[in-house]
């Protein structure tokens, strides 16, 4: 293959990156329960309560907080402006992540590989238009790695070790699993004689930032136990292979919580692969790069143990970017054993065409969510109805409220919203009252849910509650208009006429 063949399949890539991203954005799509959550908790608090725990089983860094506090106040807080800081970071760490293999892998198929898998992951685009933190940690990760590489090939130049000790200080706040890499990084220079000095400072500032940090901010906020997953230490196949899908969950994304069976299969060249490098590494006696792509997952895995860092995938993917490196070490053994074309791009159909397949079934379409669901009654609605919202849908609808939007505020909820929020209210806690639409007898009422998974297919799958509610309104009642999408549901319910 050409220079000029490879520099033209290169920038491709990153194009077809950059394009799915920005499709993915401006497709718009409600809010998700996750992002009003965090929100809410923006829009309702003052500039230092942000410093304080945050409701509803939120966690997030105080500059990222505080960045969207600036947002929202500036404007009407509405999808497109708040997700943008979210957009902007997807798509610099796309940039930056090509930058990061090209400089590292001299084989610029490996490059290509890889960097044609970080654009094409579901689990990457998606939350790159989500008011989330992951793609924060994503980025960081990524420049983390992009400076050990410099640090690499300037070993008499002592500024990146300067720099990487400065930023210790900072990196911390931005982003929570940080903290993990930066510890790795330290560690690893600790074999290195001529960074030994430096990796201890490295090691001892991280160190003492993060406990600043998890004293003040963190561990007062700790996620509660129910939303902490411990499933490897049920020593069973179901919570390996779950735990296997939340390490790749950058490579699959909504497909782990939908069709875990599937994500499985998929999953295993990606787990052969690392495997394959992992013994690349060892083999070239690369110890230090062995610390530093992979002690951060287990350092994340033993937080998990103490309920210090939940181990979702969503909160695993500061980890994809050293993975894939690792990956490339693996296809650099694989590629050198084949000569065969045919066999070299059947390797790389293996790993590129399910990330992409899923992404352009992920993101191709515009979906449906709360604040469509909303819209459909509004339109609809006649005065005496009533409105039920489920456990998942209060933390959009509320967030909706709070916007003043005039046509959600003149809505009429027969549940106090606010009070159903996730992180506030559990389902035993409402399961008492799932009979109280059942005392309006001449009403009309109105049911939403929203899915309980960050799938964009067709997925509605409603709480135990919440089927009981239904099954009891049907009795005296009939459905007279639904919305059935893939991120929502709703229908209507009127008395039946004797």
């Amino acid at each position: 293959m050409s220079t000029q063949t490879e520099q033209l399949i290169n920038r491709t890539a990153l194009f077809l990156g950059l394009l799915i991203r920005c499709w993915y954005y401006f497709l718009n799509d409600s809010f998700w329960r996750d992002e009003s959550k965090i929100l809410l908790n923006i829009a309702q608090r003052s500039w230092m309560q942000l410093l304080q725990p945050l409701d509803y089983g939120q966690v997030a860094p105080f500059p990222w907080l505080l960045l969207h506090r600036i947002l929202y106040v500036s404007s009407e807080g509405d999808e497109l402006i708040m997700r943008s800081i979210s957009f902007l970071i997807g798509i610099t760490a796309l940039i930056l992540f090509q930058r990061l293999v090209q400089s590292y892998f001299s084989d610029k198929r490996i490059s290509l590989i890889l960097l044609s898998l970080f654009a094409f992951s579901p689990g990457i685009i998606l939350f790159s238009a989500q008011v989330k933190q992951y793609s924060l940690d994503i980025i960081l990760s990524v420049w983390l790695f992009f400076r050990i590489m410099l640090l690499d090939s300037k070993q008499k130049n002592n500024q990146p070790i300067r720099i990487l000790i400065m930023l210790a200080l900072i990196i911390p706040w931005l982003s929570f699993p940080a903290v993990f890499i930066l510890s790795s990084i330290g560690l690893g220079m600790l074999i290195r004689s001529n960074t030994r000095n430096s990796g201890l400072l490295l090691l001892l500032i991280t160190v003492v930032s993060f406990l600043i940090e998890y004293v003040l901010l963190f561990k007062p906020g700790r996620i509660a136990a129910p939303y902490m997953d411990h499933a490897f230490l049920q020593f069973t196949w179901s919570g390996f292979y779950q735990t296997l899908l939340n390490i790749y969950y950058g490579c699959f994304g909504p497909l782990f919580d939908t069709f875990p069976g599937w994500a499985l299969i998929l999953s295993l060249p990606f787990v052969s692969l690392t495997i394959l490098g992992l013994w690349h590494l060892v083999h070239k006696h690369k110890w230090e790069w062995i610390i530093f792509y992979i002690l951060p997952l287990f350092l994340a895995v033993f937080s998990s143990l103490i309920d210090a860092y939940p181990l979702y995938g969503r909160t695993m993917l500061f980890a994809i970017p050293g993975l894939f490196m690792v990956m490339g070490e693996g296809l650099l053994i694989l590629l050198s054993m084949i000569h065969n074309r045919i066999l070299i791009w059947s390797v790389v159909g293996i790993l590129l065409v399910p990330p992409s397949v899923l992404s352009v079934i992920t993101f191709g379409k515009p979906v449906m969510g709360v604040r469509d669901g909303l819209m459909f009654i509004s339109e609809h609605i006649q005065d005496q109805d009533l409105i039920y919202c489920d456990f998942y849908a209060a933390a959009t609808i509320e967030y909706a409220r709070i916007r003043h939007k005039e046509w959600v505020r003149q809505l009429v909820f027969g549940w106090d919203v606010e009070q159903r929020v996730e992180g506030k209210a559990t389902v035993a806690m409402i399961s008492h009252d799932i009979y109280e639409p059942l005392r309006h007898p001449d009403r009309t009422i109105w049911l939403i849910c929203e899915t309980r998974s960050y799938a964009r297919e067709r997925w509605i799958s409603p709480l135990e509650y919440w089927q009981i509610l239904i099954d009891q309104l049907l009795r005296s009642r009939t459905i007279i208009r639904t919305l059935d999408s893939e991120r929502v549901q709703v229908i209507c319910f009127q008395k039946v006429c004797e």
